[in-house]
């Protein structure tokens, strides 16, 4: 009776670990920003922004990119877009966060992540010293993504900017718009 449940259990053990390789062999993958989905970032974008375009060109506002930076760690979180990201997790979906964060803040930003049991399987950062518009990065991102992954296996993208829903496009990837807050990025792209 022993062996029989011995052989059992190792059955057991050895459908579950198929099942596995199976899940990793034909896995699908989601592509979730991070600032302004996942975060939000509202309380350092005065760094970054100007109280208003007038006085912005006339007193020639300069972004302080490495202060917008450096207070990622508080952050609050954004719920909602979290308990998807949860949920698609426990369901074997595969989590790649591409951020416009500098690389410099690769430890605040994992710390972040833990602090909120957000998971994710890849995290893609801008190079350091980089302040391309987040739109480049993140298509220079994907095209590596896609080199090594497939494109058939991005489901879908989740991102709050336009220009970075413009890029998902032009790939074919589909994509969720989650509209932040009013905060003109436009302004934040030109002044770099």
């Amino acid at each position: 009776m022993s062996d029989e449940n011995d052989f059992f259990e190792l059955f057991s053990q050895y459908r579950s670990y198929y099942r596995n390789r199976q899940e990793r062999n034909n896995y699908k993958i989601i592509l979730f920003d991070l600032d302004g989905v996942l975060a939000d970032l509202t309380h350092r974008l005065h760094y970054v922004t100007p109280e208003d375009e007038f006085n912005a060109s006339y007193y020639g506002f300069k972004p302080d990119w490495a202060a917008f930076f450096r207070e990622t760690k508080k952050d609050t979180p954004i719920w909602p877009w979290i308990n998807l990201c949860r949920t698609l997790h426990e369901q074997y979906y595969r989590i790649y966060i591409i951020t416009g964060r500098s690389e410099e803040t690769r430890i605040d930003t994992f710390e972040w992540l833990s602090t909120y049991t957000i998971p994710c399987d890849f995290v893609f950062m801008r190079p350091a010293k980089n302040y391309e518009p987040d739109y480049i990065i993140k298509e220079k991102i994907l095209k590596e993504i896609i080199t090594t992954e497939t494109k058939e296996r991005i489901l879908f993208a989740i991102d709050d900017h336009l220009p970075n829903i413009e890029i998902y496009k032009k790939y074919y990837i589909p994509t969720l718009y989650v509209p932040f807050k009013e905060y003109n990025y436009t302004y934040i792209n030109e002044v770099k």
